[in-house]
């Protein structure tokens, strides 16, 4: 569990009740949330050096491999909208855009990070 998560406090969980409120009447199916993850094949290395119960140690890693961010989303009625996937590339091959998901867009950015144009690109 990340560290904020573990912190959340009374409060914080009183206002997530406080919104379910605030939802009532709105049809599941215009209720979504979407999640963004990246992935690497070049993971780094294993072991760091820090002092004796450090927290949130954070790391360097220097690498040239690829690199790919995945947006998924769900409605509050279950319904699966098409996933994103970005490559860190000037454009797509027509390889890699095959066999995924069906409604699958892909998209490049330099960095493979979802932009405001690929979030407009995914959300249109």
């Amino acid at each position: 569990m990340k560290p904020a998560r573990a912190e959340i406090s009374v409060s914080d969980v009183t206002k997530y009740f406080e919104l379910q409120t605030a939802l009532c009447g709105i049809r599941p199916q215009n209720l979504t949330n979407y999640d963004e993850t990246y992935i690497t094949d070049d993971p780094g290395a294993k072991h760091v050096l820090c002092h004796r119960g450090s927290k949130r140690i954070g790391r360097k890693i220097y690498h040239l491999k690829t690199a790919v961010s995945l947006m998924f989303s769900i409605s509050a009625d279950g319904t699966l909208l098409a996933p994103m996937v970005v490559y860190k590339v000037q454009s797509c091959y027509s390889e890699w855009t095959t066999g995924g998901p069906v409604g699958t867009i892909y998209y490049a950015t330099p960095s493979s990070w979802f932009d405001a144009r690929c979030f407009y690109c995914w959300f249109s």
